[in-house]
Order: structure tokens, then sequence, then C-alpha cells
């Protein structure tokens, strides 16, 4: 829940930036959200890790079940502050309208990444669980720093600026144009 909050905030704050022209602040936006979200998720991360078997035992008294639950949020632990980084600066490019970069990456990262992955770690090698938890934390992982590397060449602000809606419309357009250009005055 932290993580959506702090991406839904960076997709407004980036995007006002970015839309008044500045993008050094909304480039500040960003690292200031991600920054907030990965020391806020790295605390979360850290009580999944260490409390994990513990919280699996309000679900069930099933022993093997509390371990395979502990096991699943101590994995999921460790990757919380890729998710972090994955979950804000996802929201700042779309905020940047830059919109398809991230949605590519989600359906290489989830089809190619992750499902490859589930079926190594988690059938071929036999890990079971763990193996498909260590998969989808790669898949964040890998994801993240793309991202993130993204970001630091600045790619996801270098989209052109979408067309003004009332460059179309001029004082002396014809009578089929003024009910389109009417609305933009």
């Amino acid at each position: 829940m932290i993580g959506y909050g702090f991406a839904t905030a960076a997709t407004i704050l980036v995007g006002q930036q970015m839309g008044a022209g500045n993008l050094d602040e909304a480039k500040h936006y960003a690292r200031l959200s991600t920054y907030l979200t990965v020391g806020s998720m790295t605390v979360l991360g850290a009580l999944l890790f260490f409390l994990g078997d513990w919280a699996g035992s309000f679900f069930t008294e099933d022993q093997q079940v509390v371990e395979n639950i502990g096991t699943a949020l101590k994995i999921s632990g460790v990757f919380q502050p890729f998710l972090a980084v994955l979950m804000v600066l996802t929201g700042a490019f779309q905020g940047a309208n830059n919109t398809k970069f991230p949605m590519y990456l989600t359906g290489f990262g989830m089809w190619a990444v992750r499902t490859v992955l589930v079926y190594v770690l988690g059938i071929k090698l036999g890990w079971g669980l763990a193996g498909v938890w260590i998969a989808i934390g790669a898949d964040i992982a890998f994801r993240a720093i793309v991202l993130a590397v993204q970001f630091k060449r600045g790619k996801w602000m270098a989209l052109e600026k979408a067309p003004d809606p009332e460059s179309h419309c001029h004082p002396q357009t014809t009578k089929e144009n003024m009910s389109a250009c009417a609305n933009n005055y």
C-alpha cells in the first residue's frame, strides 16, 4: 500500500512539473518520492523478513502452511526496496507521459524473466514455493534496475510534447472546423 501511494503521488507531482515545463523539479520529485518509498518499504521489508513466520501463525495452525507463509514473506521482504523503485519510477514515467516503456518492460519482465525463472527455479531446480517467490523478486529487481538506468539517462523525459489542442484553430477557420474549435475558447 505504501508503494502505491507514493507511486500515485510521483505520477501527479511529475506530471504537474512536466506540464509546467519544470523538468528539474519533475526529476527532483521523482527522486524524492523514490527515496521516501525505498526507506519506508525497506523498513516494511525488514518486518516481513524477521516476523514472517510469526505472521503466518495468525492464519493457520498447520505448521507446514506457517513455514510456507514465512518463506514467502521473507523472500518478499528482501525485494521490497526493488519493488519501491519499480512502483515509483513507473509512476514518474507515467507522469512524464512515457507510458509505453514501462508497459513493454512489464510485459517482458512478466512473460520472459518471471515465467522462465519460475520454471527453472521452481520446477527444474526443485525449489518449489521458494523458487517461485525468488523468480518474482528477480523480475521485480530486473525491472527496477532497468527503470533506474533509464531514469538516470534522462530518457524518460525525452518524449515530444503533445500538440496544443488549440493549434489547429484559427479565428478564420471554416464553418466545419468552428464547432471543433469552439470548445477550446
